[in-house]
Protein backbone atom coordinates (compact mmCIF):
# COMPACT_ATOMS: atom_id res chain seq x y z
CA UNK A 1 0.00 0.00 0.00
CA UNK A 2 1.23 3.40 -1.30
CA UNK A 3 0.37 6.62 1.02
CA UNK A 4 0.02 9.20 -0.64
CA UNK A 5 0.83 13.03 -0.02
CA UNK A 6 -2.89 13.97 0.95
CA UNK A 7 -3.37 10.93 3.06
CA UNK A 8 -0.16 12.25 4.88
CA UNK A 9 -2.60 16.13 5.13
CA UNK A 10 -5.57 14.06 6.69
CA UNK A 11 -3.29 12.52 8.86
CA UNK A 12 -1.32 15.47 10.16
CA UNK A 13 -5.02 17.20 10.71
CA UNK A 14 -6.41 14.11 12.58
CA UNK A 15 -3.15 14.58 15.14
CA UNK A 16 -3.54 18.39 15.42
CA UNK A 17 -7.06 18.47 16.16
CA UNK A 18 -5.53 15.48 18.90
CA UNK A 19 -3.27 17.61 20.01
CA UNK A 20 -6.02 20.21 20.97
CA UNK A 21 -7.80 18.23 22.70
CA UNK A 22 -5.90 17.70 25.29
CA UNK A 23 -4.26 22.18 24.95
CA UNK A 24 -7.46 24.01 24.01
CA UNK A 25 -5.44 26.67 23.16
CA UNK A 26 -7.57 27.11 19.60
CA UNK A 27 -4.28 27.30 17.62
CA UNK A 28 -3.60 23.46 16.66
CA UNK A 29 -7.23 23.54 15.78
CA UNK A 30 -6.71 25.96 13.32
CA UNK A 31 -3.53 24.05 11.82
CA UNK A 32 -6.10 21.28 11.44
CA UNK A 33 -8.11 23.05 9.54
CA UNK A 34 -5.54 24.56 7.21
CA UNK A 35 -4.61 20.47 6.56
CA UNK A 36 -8.01 19.93 4.48
CA UNK A 37 -7.33 22.34 1.65
CA UNK A 38 -3.66 21.46 1.61
CA UNK A 39 -4.76 17.41 1.53
CA UNK A 40 -7.55 18.55 -0.99
CA UNK A 41 -4.48 20.45 -3.12
CA UNK A 42 -2.63 17.05 -2.79
CA UNK A 43 -5.16 14.77 -4.02
CA UNK A 44 -5.83 16.78 -7.32
CA UNK A 45 -1.77 16.37 -7.93
CA UNK A 46 -0.68 19.99 -6.70
CA UNK A 47 3.49 19.97 -6.08
CA UNK A 48 4.45 19.75 -2.68
CA UNK A 49 5.56 23.29 -2.44
CA UNK A 50 1.68 24.75 -2.89
CA UNK A 51 0.50 22.71 -0.74
CA UNK A 52 3.01 23.50 1.86
CA UNK A 53 1.89 27.16 0.73
CA UNK A 54 -1.57 26.45 0.61
CA UNK A 55 -1.33 25.49 4.60
CA UNK A 56 0.66 28.39 5.30
CA UNK A 57 -1.82 31.00 4.34
CA UNK A 58 -4.85 28.98 5.53
CA UNK A 59 -2.64 28.62 8.78
CA UNK A 60 -2.55 32.23 9.14
CA UNK A 61 -5.57 33.71 7.74
CA UNK A 62 -7.53 30.98 10.08
CA UNK A 63 -5.02 32.30 13.37
CA UNK A 64 -5.60 35.90 12.43
CA UNK A 65 -9.52 35.93 11.67
CA UNK A 66 -11.39 32.61 13.68
CA UNK A 67 -8.82 32.22 17.00
CA UNK A 68 -9.86 35.65 18.39
CA UNK A 69 -13.53 34.53 17.86
CA UNK A 70 -13.53 31.76 19.16
CA UNK A 71 -10.93 32.99 22.33
CA UNK A 72 -13.49 35.33 22.67
CA UNK A 73 -16.27 33.23 23.05
CA UNK A 74 -14.80 31.04 25.30
CA UNK A 75 -14.40 33.99 27.71
CA UNK A 76 -17.81 35.13 27.49
CA UNK A 77 -18.48 31.31 28.35
CA UNK A 78 -16.29 31.35 31.37
CA UNK A 79 -17.40 34.65 32.35
CA UNK A 80 -21.13 33.58 32.35
CA UNK A 81 -20.48 30.23 34.01
CA UNK A 82 -18.46 32.27 37.37
CA UNK A 83 -21.27 34.79 37.40
CA UNK A 84 -23.35 31.96 37.98
CA UNK A 85 -21.80 30.67 40.95
CA UNK A 86 -19.59 33.69 42.15
CA UNK A 87 -21.43 35.06 45.60
CA UNK A 88 -23.67 32.20 45.78
CA UNK A 89 -24.05 30.46 49.47
CA UNK A 90 -22.72 26.45 49.15
CA UNK A 91 -22.86 24.16 52.38
CA UNK A 92 -19.49 22.58 52.79
CA UNK A 93 -19.64 18.90 52.22
CA UNK A 94 -16.24 18.48 54.27
CA UNK A 95 -13.66 20.60 56.15
CA UNK A 96 -12.24 23.56 54.33
CA UNK A 97 -8.42 24.79 54.50
CA UNK A 98 -6.86 26.05 52.27
CA UNK A 99 -5.59 22.93 50.58
CA UNK A 100 -8.61 20.68 50.76
CA UNK A 101 -12.57 20.62 50.54
CA UNK A 102 -15.18 19.95 48.85
CA UNK A 103 -18.88 21.90 48.40
CA UNK A 104 -22.42 21.49 47.09
CA UNK A 105 -24.00 24.41 45.49
CA UNK A 106 -27.00 23.73 42.98
CA UNK A 107 -26.87 20.45 43.71
CA UNK A 108 -23.54 19.91 42.69
CA UNK A 109 -20.29 18.98 44.11
CA UNK A 110 -16.74 21.23 43.77
CA UNK A 111 -13.09 21.12 44.82
CA UNK A 112 -13.07 24.04 47.27
CA UNK A 113 -10.32 25.93 49.48
CA UNK A 114 -10.89 28.57 51.89
CA UNK A 115 -9.94 32.09 50.70
CA UNK A 116 -7.41 33.03 53.84
CA UNK A 117 -4.55 31.17 55.29
CA UNK A 118 -6.45 30.98 58.90
CA UNK A 119 -9.63 29.62 57.79
CA UNK A 120 -11.09 26.74 58.80
CA UNK A 121 -14.01 25.75 57.22
CA UNK A 122 -16.00 23.08 59.23
CA UNK A 123 -18.38 20.09 57.49
CA UNK A 124 -21.97 21.34 57.58
CA UNK A 125 -21.00 25.43 57.60
CA UNK A 126 -22.54 27.69 55.02
CA UNK A 127 -20.41 29.45 53.05
CA UNK A 128 -20.16 32.46 50.16
CA UNK A 129 -18.26 31.49 47.05
CA UNK A 130 -15.64 34.47 46.43
CA UNK A 131 -13.69 33.20 43.21
CA UNK A 132 -13.24 30.17 41.01
CA UNK A 133 -9.55 29.06 39.56
CA UNK A 134 -10.45 26.47 37.08
CA UNK A 135 -12.62 23.42 38.81
CA UNK A 136 -11.85 25.14 42.26
CA UNK A 137 -13.76 27.05 43.94
CA UNK A 138 -12.51 29.74 46.66
CA UNK A 139 -14.83 30.57 49.79
CA UNK A 140 -15.28 32.14 52.78
CA UNK A 141 -17.63 31.79 55.77
CA UNK A 142 -20.73 33.26 55.52
CA UNK A 143 -23.55 31.91 57.68
CA UNK A 144 -23.56 29.20 59.89
CA UNK A 145 -25.83 26.49 60.59
CA UNK A 146 -27.84 28.31 63.04
CA UNK A 147 -28.19 31.08 61.00
CA UNK A 148 -26.13 33.41 62.59
CA UNK A 149 -24.51 35.36 60.07
CA UNK A 150 -20.53 35.83 59.61
CA UNK A 151 -18.43 38.78 59.08
CA UNK A 152 -16.84 38.31 55.79
CA UNK A 153 -13.14 37.72 56.24
CA UNK A 154 -10.54 40.01 56.22
CA UNK A 155 -7.80 38.84 57.24
CA UNK A 156 -4.60 37.77 55.21
CA UNK A 157 -4.55 35.65 52.06
CA UNK A 158 -3.13 32.36 51.94
CA UNK A 159 -0.13 31.93 49.61
CA UNK A 160 -0.97 31.66 46.12
CA UNK A 161 -4.20 33.51 46.13
CA UNK A 162 -2.93 36.98 45.74
CA UNK A 163 -3.84 36.34 41.84
CA UNK A 164 -7.82 35.50 42.63
CA UNK A 165 -8.31 38.74 44.45
CA UNK A 166 -6.70 41.57 42.60
CA UNK A 167 -8.28 43.92 44.76
CA UNK A 168 -7.66 43.01 47.64
CA UNK A 169 -3.79 43.65 46.71
CA UNK A 170 -2.50 47.06 49.14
Amino acid sequence: MVITLWQIWVVLGIVFAVIEIFTPSFFSLNLALACLPAAIAAYFGLDLTFQIIIFGVFSGVLIQLIRPMLLKHKKEKEDEFKSKYIGQEAKALMRITQTQGRISVFDEEWNARACYADEDIPEGRIVQIKKIDGLTMYVDNFIDDTGLEYELHDGDLHPGAEDLFPEDKG
